[in-house]
């Protein structure tokens, strides 16, 4: 059969595997199946970051122009609405789309499309004063009104969203405004016309429908999650992933808990509280209920993530001896009470693949000598299938037991990062290099400043001859070491 031949649905599952951009440019002008069919994977997301951002900018009033049709715009919006057929009347080709280009996105990105309307209203600013009373609305109520239209076309023309991605960068609060005020102010400010955005944009029907089979969620700024996250619960029942970064988790932790039980697969889950917290134990960075409800679908969960903040409960850890199914385990700048590790090293964890301990305080209300992970290396039913281990930050612990521990357990480690705090532990990375032939990646920390690694990089280059591996990343910080090879 010819190509030109095979059905949509054929064509469809082909262009699914193409990502780049100037690909499915030229996929659209090959003929009008390929053009219909193509066009779906091109619009699906069609702020990202492999479109430069000058072809971002034309994305938006293409999208704008669908609002003209809309006949439930406020007052505010209106002032859009009159804009755009003001400059229709103006331009020689009217707007005239032969797809519904909307309904094919499948991702919202709030950073990307903020920064496109960004531009994109700098760049037109003398067309859009020309409309009376335009130049009374400040640059933040210009970008938040585009950026709710965008969001109400998108909706409204029937999008399937299957990721949505709440986030704003520091380089886009600044550009919204011109004076020069502190940051913190400009935050506050773009903070407040945010949530009262986002607050609109969830309570329409319109919004519900659309986030129903949404797959990905990821929420890590800080701001009120409250309305969101009541919206994702009544709506969504089929997430994969979950990323929620906040500094109060004592106000969101029952709606956060109902969202993550209310699921029916969930595979990923992220907790991140504030770096930026005054202190790292208090009620706000508390996420202790948090790791005890995901004992409800235990078996669902692949990977998990728990960095910044403290838990409080001896036996926490204890809802994650029944996550069968997890391969990747990261804890980092957490305190966590030691008797929580007794239990992991416990587990049995038969397809973990990536454990990392980052910055872990252990706490034990004594003094303790033996590093609490030893243990965990030792049980074989973690070591023995381990491709990737990180454990760095525990500068008042012993580290040579660990390292050595490391050394008679691993033999299919691929990427590996620890910490060295004295010479007689060298030998012991030689051995770790020499029982692991795989390896990738290796980064290599000095928290004592005791140590400049140059014998292991001379056995480094030894070894990787010896393995004919070659190197392709050789990055010496005087402190920091990170090596990679093909």
């Amino acid at each position: 059969m010819s190509i030109s031949k095979l059905p949509n649905e054929c064509l469809q599952e082909i262009f699914s595997y193409i990502d780049r951009v100037k690909t499915l440019y030229s996929i659209i002008l090959v003929n009008r199946k390929w053009c219909q069919n193509g066009v779906i994977r091109l619009w699906r997301k069609p702020f990202r970051n492999s479109i430069e951002i000058s072809k971002q900018i034309k994305i938006c009033p293409i999208l704008i122009n669908f609002i003209i049709l809309d006949k439930d715009l406020n007052i505010k919006d209106k002032l859009i609405k009159d804009y755009y057929k003001k400059f229709q009347k103006e331009n020689s080709k009217p707007f005239n789309y032969s797809f519904n280009y909307p309904s094919f996105i499948t991702g919202i990105d709030l950073d990307r499309i903020i920064r496109a309307i960004t531009i994109f209203t700098q760049k037109n600013k003398n067309s859009l004063y020309r409309i009376p009373g335009y130049k009374k609305v400040s640059k933040i109520d210009q970008v938040m009104t585009f950026l709710f239209i965008i969001l109400r076309v998108i909706t409204f023309k029937g999008a399937n969203i299957k990721r949505f991605i709440i986030n704003l960068k520091d380089r886009n609060v600044n550009m919204f405004f011109d004076n020069d005020d502190t940051f913190e102010n400009k935050w506050d400010i773009t903070k407040f016309k945010l949530e009262n955005t986002l607050t609109t944009f969830l309570s329409m029907d319109a919004t519900k429908r659309c986030l129903k089979n949404l797959r990905y969620f990821v929420c890590d700024i800080l701001i009120d999650k409250s309305n969101i996250l009541k919206t994702l619960i009544a709506t969504c029942t089929n997430l994969q992933g979950i990323k929620v970064q906040d500094d109060s988790y004592n106000f969101i932790k029952d709606t956060l808990i109902s969202l993550i039980q209310n699921q029916n697969n969930l595979e990923h889950l992220h907790i991140q509280g504030s770096s930026n917290s005054e202190s790292d134990q208090n009620t706000e960075s508390n996420i202790t209920d948090l790791v005890l409800s995901l004992e409800k679908n235990a078996s669902s969960y692949k990977k998990i993530l728990f960095e910044n903040g403290y838990i409080d409960n001896d036996i926490a850890f204890k809802t994650l001896m029944n996550c069968n199914n997890l391969e990747i385990l990261q804890i980092k700048d957490l305190k966590i009470p030691y008797k929580n590790f007794e239990l992991l090293a416990l587990a049995e964890f038969p397809k973990l693949k990536c454990l990392s301990y980052i910055n872990t305080v252990i706490e034990t209300g004594k003094p303790y000598i033996t590093n609490p992970f030893i243990r965990i290396i030792n049980n074989k039913n973690i070591s023995s299938k381990l491709q990737k281990l990180h454990l760095v930050g525990f500068v008042n612990v012993e580290n040579y037991k660990l390292l050595s521990a490391t050394a008679d357990n691993f033999k299919n480690l691929i990427d590996l990062c620890v910490q060295i705090t004295r010479k007689e532990e060298i030998p012991l990375l030689s051995m770790i290099m020499k029982n692991c032939s795989m390896m990738k990646q290796i980064r290599l920390v000095n928290p004592l400043t005791s140590y400049n690694f140059k014998e292991f990089k001379e056995f480094i280059r030894e070894w990787s001859i010896e393995k004919r591996k070659k190197i392709i990343r050789f990055d010496d910080y005087g402190l920091h070491v990170h090596i990679e090879w093909e």
